[in-house]
């Protein structure tokens, strides 16, 4: 919805052959999390869009001590996907696009959606978070599964799995909601 002016949202477009409306009975995902990982310190939201913070630019590089100028190289990033229905004879762009939140329009929500392609509200409110996970524990993981295989298990007890492992949203996950 991105690429539609705001004068034009809701109504019909140019061409005629489309009215832009919301997807979802969502709120707008609101998850944030301040990437510190090499020279690079970095916003990361969860609405399709990256590097600031909905007013200021957040991509520093190189990342500087707190209180000192920062330099940002980019303002904001946003996730764009689209195609064409109907080809060849009548084609149509289907697109998903976010461009500076306004508050009134959204394509992405937090969380998986659906088979038919919708997502509820509780499923965004259950997914509106970052997940984070460390490498340390990635490989801890990894020795202890090493470790009960070894002993010719075939599980792990979820107390063997460092949280951040067992609350990861795998699909199927049923540590996920609790952690």
């Amino acid at each position: 919805m991105a690429h539609v002016g705001p004068n034009k949202r809701g109504k019909n477009t140019s061409n005629n052959n489309t009215t832009v409306g919301l997807r979802a009975a969502c709120d707008q995902g609101s998850s944030k999390v301040l990437q510190n990982i090499n020279n690079v310190r970095a916003m990361l939201l969860n609405g399709g869009d990256v590097w600031w913070d909905l007013d200021n630019a957040q991509y520093i590089v190189p990342k500087v001590e707190p209180g000192q100028p920062e330099v940002s190289s980019i303002f904001a990033g946003a996730v764009w996907v689209g195609g064409f229905t109907g080809l060849p004879d009548n084609p149509n762009l289907k697109m998903a696009a976010q461009t500076y939140r306004d508050g009134t329009t959204n394509d992405f929500w937090p969380g998986p959606l659906t088979d038919v392609g919708t997502i509820g509200f509780d499923t965004c409110a259950n997914w509106d978070k970052h997940f984070r996970v460390l490498g340390e524990n990635i490989k801890k993981h990894i020795q202890n599964w090493e470790i009960a295989k070894a002993e010719g298990r075939t599980e792990l007890d979820p107390g063997e799995i460092p949280l951040d492992v067992l609350g990861w949203p795998a699909v199927g996950n049923e540590h996920f909601i609790d952690v």
